[in-house]
C-alpha cells in the first residue's frame, strides 16, 4: 500500500513538472492538447470577426439569411419625397352640447309640423267636398261650410307658425356654427354627426397667427395635444368658423379629428400646409428608425447578408417618416422590420467575454 501511494506521488510531481518546463521540454501529448486548446480559441475569434466586417471603413454587419427570416428582418426601397413646408398654430376643442340641443329643438318642431300638415291636408280635402256638396245639392249648410274653412285656416296657420320656428332655428345654427355644420347636423343620416354625438370625434377650433392664412385646399392639418409633430393626428376640413379665439387675433376653422385621448376644452397644438417646400429627399420610414448614441439611425442592405448603419444627418422629421439629403441613395434596400435586432446582433460582439482577461 505504501508502495501505491508513493509511485502516484512521484507521477503527480512529474506531471505538475512538464506543465511548467518550456515546450521543447514537454511529451508530445502535452504539446498536442495545448495546440487543441488555442486551435479552438482561434475557430471562436473567427467567429466573432465574420459577424464585423469594415468596408470603406464603416463597420457592418453579417446575418446569414435564415437568422433574417427568423428575426423577422425586411426591407423596403428608399424613395424620394417631397416635403412642404408647414405653419404651426392652435386649437380649441369645442362642446357640441348648444347645437345638439338646437338640433332636438328643430327635429321636434318637424314633428309636430308634420302632424299639423296632415291635418292641414285633410282640412283641405273636407273644405273642398263641401264646397261642392254645398253648391251642388245645397244640402250643406253654410254654417258647416265655415267651420270646415275654419278649421283649414288655422291648420294653415300654425304650420305656416312650424316653418317660421324651423327657418329661426336653422337661422340660429348657422349664425353659430355656419352651413356645414348645421347640415351636418340636420341631416337625418349624417355619419359624421353620429360620430360626434356619440363622442368618436370632436370639432376644434383651429386659430391662426395674426399674420396667416390657410391655404384654400387644405383638406386636412395634423394636431397633437402635446408638442409632438411626430406622433400628431389628422383633422379634417369642415368649413370657416364664424367667431374667433378669445385670445387670438388670427383666422379661424373648424375641423373635426379622431377623439381619443382628447377632451372637449383642450388646447391642442396645430400643424398646417405652409406656402413653400422645405426640399426633397429620400424617405426613410419611421419603423426604421433605431436610436443609439441619441441619434437615429437606418440599417440598409448592402447585398445579402451585410449590413450597413448608417446615421440620419440633418433629417427632417415629416408624419410617419424621415426626410434625409444626404447618406442614403433612391433605391436602397432601408430595413424596416428587425432594426433594433441587427443594432443588439452588431454591438454583442463588441462585449468582452467575461472569461477574458
Amino acid at each position: 500500500m505504501k508502495q501505491l501511494i508513493t509511485i502516484l506521488i512521484i507521477i503527480l510531481i512529474l506531471v505538475a513538472g512538464f506543465t511548467f518546463a518550456p515546450e521543447y521540454m514537454k511529451p508530445a501529448f502535452l504539446t498536442e492538447l495545448s495546440e487543441t486548446e488555442h486551435d479552438d480559441d482561434d475557430d471562436d475569434d473567427d467567429e466573432v470577426n465574420t459577424r464585423q466586417q469594415l468596408v470603406d471603413g464603416k463597420l457592418q454587419v453579417r446575418i446569414e439569411k435564415e437568422t433574417q427570416q427568423l428575426a423577422g428582418i425586411r426591407t423596403s426601397l428608399a424613395e424620394n419625397i417631397s416635403v412642404r413646408s408647414e405653419n404651426r398654430a392652435f386649437a380649441t376643442v369645442i362642446d357640441i352640447k348648444e347645437i345638439i340641443d338646437l338640433r332636438a329643438s328643430y327635429r321636434n318642431v318637424a314633428a309636430r309640423r308634420e302632424v299639423i300638415n296632415t291635418n292641414y291636408r285633410n282640412a283641405s280635402k273636407l273644405l273642398e267636398q263641401l264646397k261642392v256638396l254645398h253648391k251642388e245639392a245645397r244640402n250643406i249648410s253654410a254654417r258647416e261650410l265655415q267651420e270646415a274653412q275654419s278649421s283649414w285656416e288655422e291648420y294653415r296657420a300654425r304650420m305656416r307658425a312650424a316653418d317660421v320656428e324651423l327657418q329661426n332655428i336653422r337661422a340660429t345654427m348657422v349664425q353659430k356654427w355656419n352651413t356645414e355644420i348645421t347640415d351636418m347636423a340636420l341631416k337625418d343620416d349624417s355619419e359624421i354627426f353620429n360620430r360626434l354625438t356619440q363622442r368618436e370625434e370632436f370639432i376644434i377650433l383651429v386659430t391662426l397667427k395674426a399674420e396667416q392664412q390657410l391655404d384654400p385646399n387644405t383638406a386636412f392639418v395634423f394636431v397633437n395635444r402635446i408638442d409632438d409633430r411626430m406622433h400628431a393626428r389628422k383633422a379634417y376640413f369642415i368649413s370657416p368658423a364664424p367667431f374667433s379665439d378669445s385670445t387670438l387675433q388670427g383666422e379661424t376653422y373648424f375641423f373635426r379629428t379622431n377623439a381619443d385621448k382628447i377632451r372637449i376644452g383642450m388646447r391642442l397644438y396645430v400643424w398646417l400646409p405652409g406656402t413653400g417646400f422645405t426640399g426633397q429627399g429620400v424617405n426613410i420610414p419611421e419603423e426604421a428608425i433605431v436610436w443609439y448614441a441619441g441619434k437615429p439611425w437606418a440599417y440598409v442592405q448592402v447585398d445579402d447578408e451585410l449590413f450597413s448603419r448608417r446615421s440620419l444627418i440633418d433629417a427632417i422629421e415629416v408624419s410617419g417618416s424621415w426626410l434625409v439629403k444626404e447618406n442614403f441613395d433612391v433605391g436602397e434596400k432601408v430595413v424596416t422590420s428587425g432594426a433594433q435586432t441587427l443594432l443588439s446582433e452588431e454591438f454583442k460582439w463588441a462585449i468582452p467575454d467575461e472569461d477574458d482577461d
